[in-house]
């Protein structure tokens, strides 16, 4: 079809975000250059004039409307009451990525909870949870990262000790970068009301994307000075520098447009002597 018709512009409209941004690998596997593909939000305003396109106009405001099949606003009880116990006990998703040929998982897997009483406040639902998930990948399940980094300290290390994880990611500021732990190292979390040196490994890290962007604010290019500084102080005491960062800032798609430019960087700016 690009062929046939050799339109100037592409704008993928149809379908969900994967669906949209296949769209565009196919636009550029026929040569298309970067500003020639318009990946749009909602409410997106473009506007062309003599075969060209204009800055943007801006946005205009959109609502949404729930779509169940070929019904547009017309929700049975049924699905009313589905929805209703989803609200009522939460949802559980379970993150990994599958070889599709050889059916094996190549991945560690994460575990994400909403809309129920969080895992370090209920030891009898994290175990639930950690077995069930070890039946599921068919493997041992050593390492843990709390979702919205939530600590609430002793108890979800001790939590977790008594489930045999060994290993857990957690440890680090959501609002601002630096080191949460006063160390850039991993060590043994050391309960002190007890007096003992336990066997999990705290591996804290010192920055993480949504930190930059949404708390912070910054460029691209104002993260990557932030980044450099951070690796200059690891570098000064022979640590570890470890951050945190999401499947979609690494999209360089949409907002996080430019980003995937960032943690390249952080990881030539880390690897220097």
């Amino acid at each position: 079809m690009y062929s046939l018709l050799e339109p100037e512009y592409v704008m993928p409209v149809l379908g969900e975000y994967r669906h949209q941004y296949a769209h565009l690998s196919v636009a550029k596997s026929y040569g298309f250059e970067d500003d020639k593909i318009l990946m749009l939000d909602n409410g997106d305003v473009v506007k062309f004039k003599d075969g060209n396109r204009l800055p943007k106009m801006g946005t205009v405001e959109v609502g949404e409307i729930l779509v169940d099949g070929s019904l547009v606003g017309d929700i049975n009880e049924v699905v009313l009451k589905d929805r209703e116990t989803l609200a009522r006990d939460g949802v559980l998703m379970v993150i990994g990525n599958i070889d599709a040929r050889k059916r094996k998982l190549v991945s560690e897997v994460q575990v994400v909870s909403q809309g129920f009483m969080v895992e370090n406040e209920n030891p009898e639902l994290l175990h639930k949870e950690i077995r069930y998930l070890e039946d599921v990948v068919n493997k041992e399940i050593t390492q843990s990262r709390q979702h919205f980094l939530k600590l609430k300290l002793p108890t979800t290390y001790r939590n977790l000790i008594e489930e045999d994880i060994t290993d857990d990611y957690s440890m680090g500021f959501a609002a601002l970068p630096g080191f949460r732990a006063g160390i850039c190292s991993p060590y043994n979390f050391y309960d002190l009301d007890i007096e003992v040196e336990t066997k999990l490994r705290v591996h804290p890290f010192m920055v993480m994307d949504g930190t930059l962007k949404d708390y912070m604010d910054l460029t691209p290019t104002d993260a990557i000075e932030q980044i450099r500084k951070l690796i200059d102080e690891v570098k000064k005491v022979d640590g570890t520098f470890t951050s945190l960062w999401h499947n979609e800032p690494l999209s360089d798609e949409k907002r996080w447009k430019g980003w995937r430019r960032v943690y390249e960087e952080l990881l030539v700016m880390a690897c220097e002597e």
